[in-house]
This record gives C-alpha cells, structure tokens and sequence, in this order.
C-alpha cells in the first residue's frame, strides 16, 4: 500500500502509469482523458504506456446536451467540433479503453460508464487519481477494473488515510 501522494497532474499520470503497467505496449488499449481534469493525467498515462490518447467530454448537463442538440443540430457534433478539433470519436468497439480521471464526480461518473459501455469495449478500466473507497467499490460493479492511485477514507476522528487501491470486477 502506498500513500504517495502526487505533487501536481504530470506526476499523477506517471503514478497511475505504473499502476497500470500490465497494459503498456499492448495492441488495442486506448486511454481516454476525461475532461477537463483528467486529460494532462491520461496524457502522462499514455506517454507512458506507449497507446494512443484521446479525450473524452463530459461534465455537461443532459440539459445542455439538449439546449445545443436543438441549437446545433447534435450535441456529438458540437463535442467533437470543442474538444476534437472535429475528429471524430474512435471506434471503442472491442478495444481495452482504460479511462482517465482527475478526481472522481458522483455526479459524472454514472454517465460516462453509461456513455462508453454503448460503444462496447472489450474491457473498461477506469483509473483515478483519487476517490473515496466506496465510490471505487460502487464503480467497481459498473466497470472490469478501477485503479485508483489515492484512496481517501475518513477515519473515526476525521482523519483521511491514502492508500493504493485496485478493484476488479
């Protein structure tokens, strides 16, 4: 167990990089960043793992999805037009697709499981640079592994304990 903690989101990525070692070099692994916070932490991730990187969007509201998909004409396109630069979004269909996050949000997580389990990778690892135990262990059950570099788990007196975590489903 370690409970390193990371002086700032390069040093993050490197950390979650060994982490994940078991993945580097293999064919068929792509990490996605998910922005805004996890993107400079997958850039690492992928760097050192030798797979490509691409981000992954999310964080807006279903309301805002809909305002822009009525205003635009598709909130997919206006996403990739922002944050692709207007590529478009990899076929994830089959591929290992190990998915970077700052910190984890109850709020969007649920959505971007939901979000990527629709493209139907082969295998969904999320990795994180720090959660809570218990919102590793409910994403556990939606995702095949979670890495996650810092676990925070609030003791009897407040105090927070780190610690290394990995969960597999």
């Amino acid at each position: 167990m370690s409970n390193r903690s990371s002086r700032n989101r390069h040093d993050a990525g490197r950390v979650l990089a060994g982490l994940l070692g078991r993945y580097r070099g293999q064919a068929g692994v792509i990490v996605l960043g998910m922005s805004p916070g996890g993107v400079t932490v997958a850039y690492e991730v992928a760097a050192e793992l030798g797979v490509p990187l691409d981000v992954f969007p999310v964080g807006t509201t279903r309301a805002v999805i809909r305002h822009v998909a009525h205003e635009e004409g598709g909130g997919k396109r206006y996403h990739q037009r922002v944050y692709r630069e207007g590529r478009p979004t990899p076929d994830l269909a089959g591929t290992t697709v190990i998915l970077v996050v700052g910190l984890a949000s109850g709020t969007t997580m649920p959505d971007a499981v939901e979000a990527l389990h629709q493209s139907r990778p082969g295998r969904l690892v999320v990795a994180m640079t720090a959660a809570s135990e218990a919102a590793c262990e409910r994403l556990r059950r939606e995702v095949d592994e979670v890495v996650c570099a810092t676990t925070t788990e609030p003791s009897t007196r407040g105090e927070v304990h780190l610690g290394l975590r990995i969960f597999e489903r």
